[in-house]
């Protein structure tokens, strides 16, 4: 009997982050059957329920998860440090700890962030050689050489995404690379001028920058091909493996009422097919509550394919998707002590037949809390239009409705925005409408 080829995945986050895992680990093990796979999730803690999740997959396909506890106070100097860890949480710089949490016999392992599908195998991502580097990468832009980055460009991350990271454990094992080996860098860091990353002053930007900054004559930077970073916004060639849904639109968060949208349809289909194969596995689909599922999906989309239902955020994207029985519901869920409005994007979709004339558009929202002035916006040219405005009752459904002229502007989508909304609020889209006038 021919032995198998070993894969070791990695990936770490808060306990919460793991909710994404099953989606993750059908895709990936239904297209590596071939390959024995080991699956280590690094956390200081996962509730009981997303690991018992995680291993039931994995041995619905012979494979293997392994939750690797890691010391909580492991990086606690990162807290002296300017590194905006309300948004990027202490546990996303556990993956360097490779080389002292994981076993002796694991000398290659890929680190992957949990917002990504596969389209095919990745043996040859996976096994390619490191030529003396520690770390294989892909650039979120054009690649470049670290001795051709400035010291800044490189803490804040420019020389690879972390997202999709090929590591070689040995290494990091061999050079005991721990978080003590860290610490030097950091303090050297924090004895430079702050650095601006889009309005905040940094000391360096998450795992992104230090990786970098520290390991930057051991990254080995490859071109994108098989990997694909969407915040390059680059078309996909059709040859990738690896799509890394790290841009503005967030894929892993759609379901099947997003499939008439104006983005990829194939990714779409392919995150929502294995996230709904994960429910089944689990036990939280049946037969008929998987053909209610698509079927009520579908539908939706069919009565709203005026509009493209996978929203995309602004730069500053406060807002987090969250599950419901609506089209879309969202928590204002990152704290900004100096807040900038974060909106919510709707365009319209590539079935809505635009003509130079009017329109009337009406959305119907349902607010977590009261709020005034809270503000229906349209997108033209690159610029905001708030077109009405609303007071809005905690829990009591209201329709904004406004005028499109499109014969002034050439309105492109409409949204919401987190102007004069309390931190922590929930709203969910409740139906949406576009009507010529």
């Amino acid at each position: 009997m021919q032995t198998k080829q070993k894969i070791n995945l990695i990936s770490n986050g808060d306990s919460g982050y793991f909710a994404f895992a099953p989606a993750f680990l059908t895709n990936f093990f239904e297209l590596h059957k071939a390959f024995e796979v080991t699956f280590y999730a690094f956390s200081d803690f996962i509730d009981e329920k997303y690991v018992l999740d995680m291993q039931k997959i994995a041995d619905f396909y012979g494979q293997k998860v392994v939750y690797v506890q890691i010391d909580k106070n492991e990086f606690d100097y990162l807290k002296e440090a300017s590194v905006w860890l309300e948004r990027f949480p202490i546990q996303i710089y556990y993956s360097f700890l490779a080389g002292k949490y994981l076993p002796e016999t694991v000398e290659r392992a890929m680190y992957f962030d949990l917002d990504i599908i596969f389209l095919d195998m990745i043996a040859d991502v996976y096994f390619q050689a490191f030529e003396g580097n520690y770390f294989i990468g892909v650039s979120e832009g054009k690649p470049r050489a670290a001795k051709d980055l400035t010291i800044d460009e490189l803490r804040l991350g420019r020389l690879i995404n972390a997202g999709v990271v090929i590591m070689d454990v040995a290494a990091l094992r061999k050079q005991k690379v721990d978080a003590a080996y860290f610490r030097p860098f950091v303090d050297e860091l924090k004895q430079l001028p702050i650095a601006d990353y889009y309005g905040y002053n940094l000391t360096f930007f998450s795992d992104q920058g230090l990786m970098a900054y520290v390991f930057r004559d051991k990254i080995k930077v490859v071109a994108a091909g098989r990997i694909l970073n969407t915040i390059m916004n680059t078309p996909p060639t059709g040859n990738e493996a690896i799509i890394h849904f790290n841009g503005y639109t967030k894929y892993h968060q759609s379901d099947l009422s997003a499939i008439f949208s104006n983005q990829e349809t194939n990714w779409i289909f392919t995150y929502n097919r294995y996230k709904l194969k994960a429910q089944v596995i689990l036990g939280q689909l049946d037969a008929m509550a998987l053909l209610t599922d698509v079927t009520e999906n579908l539908n939706k989309a069919i009565k709203n394919q005026d509009f493209s239902l996978l929203e995309t955020y602004s730069g500053s994207h406060p807002w987090q998707r969250i599950a419901s029985d609506f089209l879309f519901s969202f928590k204002l869920a990152v704290y900004d002590p100096e807040p900038t409005p974060g909106r919510i994007r709707i365009p319209f979709s590539k079935f809505f037949n635009k003509a130079s004339t009017s329109y009337q558009v009406k959305v119907t929202i349902k607010s977590s809390e009261d709020a005034e002035n809270f503000g229906l916006i349209a997108f033209f040219a690159g610029k905001v239009k708030r077109l009405a405005e609303v007071n809005v009752k905690r829990d009591e459904p209201i329709e904004i409705s406004a005028i499109l002229d499109m014969t002034r502007f050439d309105y492109d989508a409409i949204g919401i925005s987190s102007y004069g909304l309390p931190f922590g609020t929930r709203i969910d889209i409740v139906d949406l409408l576009i009507e010529r006038v």
